[in-house]
């Protein structure tokens, strides 16, 4: 049972990440609304595994998938809006659980060093007064929220740290393709990197709520 709980978890994100991708392509009714399923669907199993107990990471979910909305309607200082909430509660989970050594500190200065030169690129592109403000405000908060990743000192660090790199990854992306010059495959390596990092964050959270000895981040089905 547990086994097919787990193939259940798994197939069901990938349906639904399926689905967004073709409802978006075909452009069927009311598709911008579906953007905001896969990650829905992983905020509401990690809150149920984790019995309302550490809900930041849920709440950092939930948030993305607001992001998501606001991103597949166009809407782009609310999307901005959403994942630097999203980033602050994922910074508040992991940082719950942080271990600081000066290694690791250094680690994030090189993150932060290449987040640093990364805006000077970007920065004087962003000729929108409002999208220039959130823009310099979003970049500090993912540069914490990826070196939090590297404090984790529980369990499944590699894949946290992962997670949060994925996550850069594809807001360079887009953030390079809208300020700088067009992205080849824009649209699939975002959405690859995107959905790949929320699914590892949620399932690793999930993780920690499971009981038994084998891998079962569906348990709460």
């Amino acid at each position: 049972m547990k086994s097919k709980a787990l193939i259940a978890y798994i197939c069901i994100f990938i349906a639904l990440v399926v689905f967004v991708i073709v409802a978006n392509m075909v452009k069927l009714p009311l598709y911008k609304y579906a953007m905001v399923l896969p990650v829905s669907f992983l905020a509401i199993v990690a809150f149920i595994a984790g019995r309302g107990m550490d809900v930041a990471l849920p709440i950092a979910l939930a948030f993305s998938a607001l992001g998501d909305f606001f991103g597949a309607h166009g809407i782009f200082i609310l999307q901005l809006a959403s994942f630097a909430v999203a980033h602050i509660a994922f910074i508040a989970y992991l940082l719950k659980h942080a271990w600081v050594r000066p290694k690791l500190l250094l680690c994030g200065l090189v993150i932060a060093v290449a987040a640093v030169l990364l805006g000077f690129k970007i920065m004087p592109n962003v000729t929108v007064s409002v999208e220039r403000v959130g823009v310099v405000a979003y970049i500090p908060i993912i540069t914490i929220m990826a070196w939090s990743s590297i404090l984790w000192r529980d369990r499944n660090k590699g894949w946290y740290i992962a997670a949060a790199l994925l996550f850069m990854a594809s807001d360079t992306i887009l953030a390079w393709h809208r300020y700088v010059s067009p992205v080849p495959y824009r649209s699939e390596l975002i959405l690859a990197t995107y959905y790949l990092a929320q699914f590892i964050f949620a399932t690793c959270y999930i993780y920690r709520f499971v009981k038994t000895k084998g891998f079962n981040p569906a348990y709460p089905f």
